[in-house]
């Protein structure tokens, strides 16, 4: 009784070993990016910094959703043609960095981007290259809404037209929102940083 179930043993461990040697063998680059908000003009000058953990948990999961994203796919491939000589096939997935307290979720700000593919350097460069590409993309999204904004407050000011009207509390108000925006347009980082 024992010699059929050593062969059947035998055959399934030779048959496993078969197998998984023929295998294309997968490896894994991962770059970790982390959420550091740009402070806006009022805490930087009250030196407060308060985070919404609502915007900073959307913020951290739009790194995982935008993956599939058309134009951060075209980014990331640009990227990745510049540098792999022959790039093999590769898969992203981005995931939040979690912890096993629940209260210390709402803190963690680094998301993981993972890359697979058969070539180790293809892995690396994915990596890489999407965690570039996302900071650049959210860069560009920040300023294109200060310049909507900066144009909105610009079109509102254009209706000042006399000196007397250009001291007006409305007007100050509306210059310094504007100075804020170009401050902020200056310092826009994206909100994310490679770690």
């Amino acid at each position: 009784d024992a010699l059929p179930i050593c062969l059947i043993v035998v055959v399934f461990t030779g048959a496993a070993y078969v197998f998984s040697s023929r295998q294309t063998k997968m490896y894994e680059g991962t770059a970790k990016i982390m959420y550091a908000p740009q402070l806006n003009a009022a805490n930087a000058l009250t030196g407060q910094s308060a985070t919404d953990p609502y915007g900073q948990q959307d913020a951290l999961q739009s790194v995982a959703t935008a993956i599939s994203s058309p134009v951060l796919q075209q980014r990331t491939a640009g990227l990745m043609a510049k540098q792999a000589l022959a790039p093999a096939k590769y898969n992203l997935t981005a995931q939040v960095e979690s912890t096993t307290n629940t209260a210390a979720i709402l803190v963690n700000t680094v998301v993981d981007i993972n890359a697979t593919s058969s070539a180790p350097k293809t892995a690396q460069i994915a990596a890489n290259a999407y965690a570039t590409s996302f900071i650049a993309w959210r860069k560009q999204t920040q300023l294109g809404q200060i310049n909507g904004a900066l144009a909105a407050l610009q079109t509102q000011m254009a209706a000042f037209k006399t000196t007397v009207a250009q001291q007006s509390s409305s007007y100050l108000l509306l210059a310094q929102s504007a100075q804020a925006l170009e401050i902020r347009k200056a310092t826009a980082t994206g909100d994310f940083s490679v770690v």
